[in-house]
């Protein structure tokens, strides 16, 4: 999504009583619209999360309208056209998908400095801004940039996509193939809208662009296919023949089309279902189309049973007992009915506690969130901050006359306290190193020494009994200066006031505790794991109370889409067959079966298997093949079509475009596959049935020499013959050319027709 971060200043909304009332009288059908005070927490929630996602409206009445996204709810905005300064709230509306495409286009992130919510305009503060041009001027940017995107997405597509660049051959080629599409109901004396729906859709995708594999056009009118390396990879399971394995190979790694010739005796559903199963492991999804219900059965009978196999069956309506362990996609959207309804079964009884409990928890919520104020209260803060400051003041006044006394008997505590600290350590210092010294050395004089010891001794006592006079003098003095402050009435209010205010806000804690605590609970079994409460503070509860609110939205939002989707699952099984289609390992079915399932529409698969391709026509083929991101076509390409070529013929005389009739003939008379084979290409998208050695026949290597491949296939291009046809030049030497006995079978009649067109 295209996404463009704005840094605004301050944003203000007014909501009017006229909307808050619209809002209120909502709320009975949404439950989940917020009410008038908690659009305020919502926006800052977001706002400090990426911003607050909003998109600019394209209206002439009023050009300056602004749509915010909340995950709930939406706001419709107007700029306040007098004074700029901020937004109406015009419309407050739950979300739809509708929205979330519209954010999906594109949108910006308002990050505010803050967003504050007011029911009149005069609360507004003066020199506010709307800030409207800052954020025009980014919605500009933004489409710009989104522009830029779609214009290198359209030079970056393929040429082949875009219906304008289309070459002028495969424009033609398309309207034949539409020109086809009622002629052939018509020659079936019969109209299958359902088939007819779904080839026009075909038609139309190729038109557009939209096949799944870009190349299809290329293949189909132009005979021009994309070179490849084929895989080398471990055999699947079991031992293949050489050309089983060369189908596995080539099967894995085409990337347009692969051409698989089969003899109606030959042995290739094995390597069909070992192409499969190889796909499977390589996470690629298979559809198979077979032309009756016991040759999907031989297929998918092959296939392990730990790969999700369906099989479409518009008949079958239980789940598949025979040994295929394919599943009718019926009866196994049915079994997958069951099994999601007894998984989320457990967990709609939570979610369904949470939205019967509404009425419970929103008391808890306002209870929490009058505590809250109470905790955030500005004016009870700044009352405390005054009577803090009330009584310092009391404290300074009745302090001034005792201060000087104070002063004076701090200051000579502290000279006593130096001076006896002095005389201690000198008369330590004196008796622990001189006094031995002495004694040594002047024996006559130890009685001296004894002497001054004592009288130094006596200073110290004496000292030491003036400073505990000064210090006890000090502390008598102090507390009676603090008694008089204690004794003072209006002190005494303030403190006990304080203390109250103290009381009060340690009991809202408390309760706001054990709301949130509460609050906890209803959702515990949900979300084991919860912002935390501790340490218990106005912050740590603030932000609880934000997620909360979200979280709580958005398990009601779970809870509705939940039960809605257990409702419709429990009436239609039906609502599970495209996820069952889209991620199945193989889908099988008839072509009538797959064409008739709507549910494969908008499908598209990695690989798109046609059994019997060698009998179809190319209106009946392109529904299959504009599925196919690869596909492989198995058949015969001397097979006939279902329209004989006299039947076609006296359909069209009546068919006033006389130019197109031989390129119809040939497209209905001849199958997509015979033609395609029919036209030079290259091994690699081919496969052949190795030819059986017959008694007599000559050596492989003389055969060899003597066919020339390339010129046997007789170029069967939906374009006129005189221009897809080659002729040999007049002077080739004999034994260059082609005897006719030395043509196949499919060749011989291609050729018949042809010259017989022409003519």
């Amino acid at each position: 999504m295209n996404k463009r971060t704005v840094t605004i200043g301050p944003v203000f909304l007014v909501i009017s009583a006229s909307v808050a009332q619209a809002l209120q009288a909502s709320q009975k059908d949404y439950p989940h619209l917020p009410d008038s005070t908690q659009l305020e927490v919502d926006m800052n929630l977001l706002n400090d999360q990426s911003g607050v996602p909003a998109v600019v409206a394209d209206n002439e009445q009023n050009p300056h309208k602004l749509f915010l996204y909340t995950p709930s709810y939406s706001l419709e905005l107007d700029e306040i056209e007098e004074t700029k300064n901020g937004y109406r709230i015009k419309q407050i509306e739950p979300v739809n998908v509708q929205m979330y495409d519209r954010l999906a286009q594109g949108s910006l992130s308002l990050s505010a400095t803050r967003w504050h919510l007011c029911t009149q305009e005069k609360e507004i503060p003066s020199g506010q801004s709307s800030h409207w041009q800052v954020i025009e001027k980014e919605w500009q940017l933004l489409q710009e940039q989104i522009e830029q995107l779609r214009e290198l997405a359209r030079r970056d597509a393929a040429p082949v996509l875009a219906h304008s660049l289309l070459p002028s051959q495969h424009e033609r080629y398309l309207d034949l193939a539409a020109s086809l599409l009622e002629l052939t109901h018509s020659l079936k004396n019969e109209t299958n809208e359902v088939l007819l729906s779904a080839q026009q859709a075909a038609v139309a995708l190729l038109r557009e662009g939209k096949a799944a594999n870009p190349y299809l056009l290329t293949v189909l009118v132009d005979h021009s296919y994309q070179p490849y390396e084929e895989a080398t990879i471990p055999l699947v399971a079991g031992e293949l023949s050489s050309e089983q394995e060369e189908i596995l190979q080539k099967g894995l790694s085409v990337p347009d089309l692969l051409l698989i010739h089969t003899a109606p005796a030959a042995e290739h559903i094995k390597a069909i279902a070992e192409l499969i199963h190889a796909c499977s492991a390589k996470k690629q999804h298979v559809l198979l189309a077979t032309s009756t219900e016991q040759r999907l059965e031989d297929v998918l009978g092959r296939l392990p049973d730990e790969l999700l196999s369906l099989r479409l069956d518009q008949q079958e309506d239980e789940l598949s007992t025979n040994s295929t362990g394919a599943r009718p996609v019926k009866a196994w959207a049915r079994q997958m009915r069951r099994q999601i309804l007894e998984k989320t079964e457990a967990a709609l009884p939570p979610l369904s506690r949470l939205v019967v409990s509404k009425k419970t928890i929103d008391q808890w919520i306002e209870r929490l969130q009058r505590h809250m104020a109470t905790l955030s209260d500005e004016a009870t803060k700044q009352q405390v901050s005054l009577l803090r400051q009330r009584m310092s003041t009391i404290e300074q006044f009745i302090s001034t006359p005792f201060m000087p006394t104070l002063l004076e008997l701090a200051a000579a505590v502290q000279q006593l306290e130096e001076n006896l600290a002095q005389q201690k350590n000198r008369l330590e210092t004196f008796n622990e190193r001189q006094k031995p010294a002495l004694g040594r050395l002047f024996h006559g004089v130890d009685q001296l020494a004894q002497g001054w010891l004592k009288r130094q001794q006596g200073v110290v006592d004496s000292l030491q009994a003036e400073y505990e006079a000064k210090k006890r003098m000090y502390q008598q003095a102090q507390e009676t200066m603090l008694q008089i402050v204690r004794d003072d009435l209006e002190y005494v209010w303030c403190q006990q006031r304080i203390q109250e205010i103290e009381a009060e806000y340690a009991t809202a804690l408390a309760e706001a505790t054990k709301a949130a605590t509460i609050l906890q609970d209803t959702v515990r079994e949900l979300v084991p794991v919860q912002p935390p409460l501790e340490p218990f503070s106005e912050l740590t509860l603030q932000h609880y109370l934000n997620w909360y609110t979200v979280t709580r939205a958005l398990l009601e939002q779970r809870h509705d889409l939940l039960q809605e989707w257990r409702s419709q699952l429990s009436k239609y099984a039906e609502i599970v067959y495209p996820e069952l289609l889209r991620y199945a390992d193989v889908v099988g079915g008839t072509y009538s079966d797959i064409v008739a399932a709507k549910e494969l529409t908008k499908i598209t698969y990695d690989l798109v298997i046609v059994e019997d391709a060698g009998g179809m026509v190319l209106p009946d083929l392109l529904p299959l093949l504009v599925k196919a991101r690869r596909a492989v076509l198995v058949g015969n390409p001397d097979q006939v079509t279902p329209f004989d070529k006299e039947a076609v013929q006296a359909v069209l005389q009546t068919c006033s475009d006389a130019e197109q009739t031989p390129e119809i003939t040939i497209q209905l008379t001849s199958s997509v596959f015979a033609q395609l084979w029919s036209s030079p290409i290259d091994a690699a998208h081919t496969v052949c049935p190795a030819a059986p050695v017959q008694e007599g026949a000559e050596p492989v290597e003389k055969a060899e020499e003597n066919s020339a491949p390339e010129e046997v296939r007789v170029n069967t291009s939906p374009l006129p013959a005189e221009e897809g046809k080659e002729e040999l030049p007049p002077d080739q030497p004999e034994e260059q050319a082609v005897a006719p006995d030395e043509q196949s079978e499919s060749a011989r009649i291609e050729s018949a027709r042809i010259e017989e067109e022409v003519i």
